[in-house]
C-alpha cells in the first residue's frame, strides 16, 4: 500500500493492532481537515510523552513547533458545535440525511402535521370582534359568538349521531374535527365515543337561555375591560375552558383534548355546556375548524351582529383598577408582546412572535411612573428560555438602550426592585405579573 501523507490502515496493521469494526481509514485533504479525539488521562498521556521525544528526534529543531500544533489544537479546540452548524448550511449530505430523517420518522411527522394544524400565535391573539365600544355593539357581537357556537354544536352532535353505523359516523366526526384524524384508528374511535357519551344526551337540555344569557354578560364584561373592546380567540379559549375546568390551555395539544374527554367530569348541566365549547374551541386551535367553523368565520358573525341593548338588564361591570403605567416596546424591531390589567396592580402578559422566531414581552414604566417597584411573577403556561431571559436594574431605560444591552442571562429574585423586564423563550408563553410600590 503506498500512502501518501499518511495511511492509518497500514500503520495500525504494521504495529499489529486490530481495528474496531466499522473502522474507516481517512486521508486528509491537502487542504486539511478537523478530526475529533477520544483520550483517557492515561492514553493521552502517553501519547504526548511518544509526541514530544519522537519529535525531537526525528524534526530536530522543529520538534517543538511538532509538539505545540498538537497542544494547539487540545488546549484550543475547534467548536464541535461550529463543525456540526457547517455541515447543516453547507454539507449536502448532511442535509439530505436531515431531511430523510424527517420523511421517515412518524413522531417527527406526526409533529409537524400537528403543529402546521394549529392556528398560529398571532392568530390566537388577534381580536375576533369590530373594536367597536360601544355598549349595544359589544352586546351584540357577544351575543351572536354564543349563539353560533351553540348552533354548530348542536348541528355537529346531529350530524354524526345520524350514522347509521361507527364507519359513517367516525367519517363524519374525522371531517368535522380534522385534528382527530391525527391519532390511531382505535383512539379516533374511542374520541368519538366519549364525545357522543358527554355531550349528545344532555347537551340540548344544558344549554338554557339563561345559561346563554349568564355567558353573555360574562363576555361583555370581559370585552368592555379589553383597551379596544375587543375579545381575542385566546380569550374566548380561556373563558369556556375555566368554566369547564378542563385543564386545557392554548397550548395544549389534540391528545391533551382527548384526555379531557376521556377522563373528563361531565355530570352537571354547567360542566356538559361548558365542556362542550370548550372541546370546540380546543378542536379549531388544533384543526383550524369544527365542523365548518373556522377563526375566520367566527370573526365574520361579529361583524353582521346586530346592536343588542340586553346588557341594560345585565349586572354593572367590575372593572379593575388600573395597574401602574408601563409602556410596551418592541425590542430590536421585533414584537414586544401584549398585557391587559387584571387587578390591582396586575396584570397578564402574553408573548409575540419577532421576526427572528423568538416570543418576547418587553416593557418598562412609563418615563411619569414611580422609578422603583417590585415585581413579582408566575408562568401561566408556556416555558421560558434561560438564554433569552433578561432583565432590567432599576432606572434603566431597556428601549433606549436595546434588547441585548445590559442583560443578565438569569432572571432576578422574586420582589427585587426593577424598572423593565424582558421575557422571552422560543415557543409561545403568558406570565402573570404583580406590580409592587417601593
Amino acid at each position: 500500500m503506498v500512502c501518501k501523507v499518511y495511511c492509518p490502515t497500514a500503520e495500525i496493521q504494521e504495529i499489529g493492532v486490530v481495528p474496531d469494526e466499522g473502522y474507516n481509514p481517512y486521508f486528509f485533504p491537502v487542504e486539511g481537515a478537523y478530526l475529533s479525539f477520544y483520550f483517557t488521562d492515561e492514553t493521552f498521556m502517553k501519547v504526548l510523552s511518544a509526541l514530544v521525544n519522537g519529535a525531537q528526534v526525528t524534526y530536530g529543531d522543529e520538534g517543538r513547533a511538532v509538539v505545540w500544533e498538537f497542544l494547539r489544537n487540545v488546549e484550543y479546540p475547534v467548536s464541535l458545535c461550529d463543525q456540526i452548524a457547517d455541515c447543516i448550511t453547507n454539507n449536502p449530505a448532511t442535509r439530505q440525511a436531515i431531511v430523510d430523517l424527517v420523511l421517515s420518522d412518524p413522531s417527527i411527522r406526526d409533529y409537524i402535521t400537528a403543529e402546521a394544524m394549529r392556528l398560529t400565535s398571532e392568530q390566537t391573539a388577534g381580536s375576533i370582534m369590530t373594536g367597536e365600544c360601544g355598549n349595544s355593539a359589544v352586546a351584540g357581537q357577544v351575543i351572536a359568538i354564543v349563539d353560533k357556537l351553540d348552533e354548530y354544536n348542536t348541528d355537529a352532535l346531529q350530524i354524526v349521531e345520524i350514522g347509521t353505523n361507527d364507519e359513517e359516523r367516525l367519517a363524519t366526526f374525522i371531517s368535522g374535527f380534522p385534528a382527530f384524524g391525527l391519532l390511531p384508528a382505535d383512539e379516533v374511535l374511542d374520541t368519538m365515543q366519549d364525545w357522543l357519551e358527554d355531550f349528545s344526551e344532555n347537551y340540548a337540555a344544558a344549554i338554557t337561555p339563561e345559561w346563554k344569557d349568564d355567558v353573555s354578560e360574562d363576555l361583555y364584561c370581559l370585552a368592555l375591560s379589553k383597551p379596544d373592546c375587543s375579545l381575542t380567540y385566546q380569550d374566548l379559549f380561556e373563558y369556556f375552558n375555566t368554566r369547564a375546568s378542563s385543564g386545557l390551555s392554548i397550548l395544549s395539544t389534540v391528545f391533551d383534548l382527548v384526555q379531557f374527554l376521556a377522563d373528563g367530569d361531565f355530570n352537571s348541566d354547567e360542566l356538559v355546556a361548558s365542556g362542550m365549547f370548550s372541546a370546540t374551541l380546543s378542536g379549531i386551535v388544533n384543526g383550524r375548524n369544527f365542523f365548518g367553523l373556522t377563526l375566520p368565520t367566527i370573526a365574520a358573525i361579529t361583524r353582521d351582529a346586530p346592536s343588542s341593548s340586553a346588557w341594560e338588564d345585565w349586572d354593572e361591570c367590575d372593572t379593575p383598577p388600573p395597574v401602574s403605567p408601563i409602556t410596551i416596546f418592541n425590542p430590536a424591531g421585533h414584537s414586544g408582546g401584549t398585557y391587559e390589567a387584571t387587578g390591582e396592580n396586575t396584570a397578564r402578559f402574553t408573548a409575540s412572535i419577532g421576526g427572528d422566531t423568538v416570543y418576547r414581552v418587553a416593557f418598562q414604566y412609563d418615563n411619569d411612573a414611580p422609578r422603583c417597584v417590585r415585581m413579582n411573577w408566575s408562568i401561566v403556561s408556556g416555558s421560558l428560555a434561560a438564554g433569552f431571559n433578561g432583565t432590567y436594574e432599576c432606572g434603566a431605560n431597556p428601549a433606549a438602550n436595546g434588547y441585548l444591552d445590559g442583560l443578565t442571562v438569569e432572571m432576578p429574585p422574586q420582589g427585587e426592585c426593577f424598572a423593565g423586564l424582558g421575557f422571552g423563550s422560543f415557543s409561545p408563553f403568558v406570565i402573570d405579573i404583580t406590580f409592587d410600590e417601593c
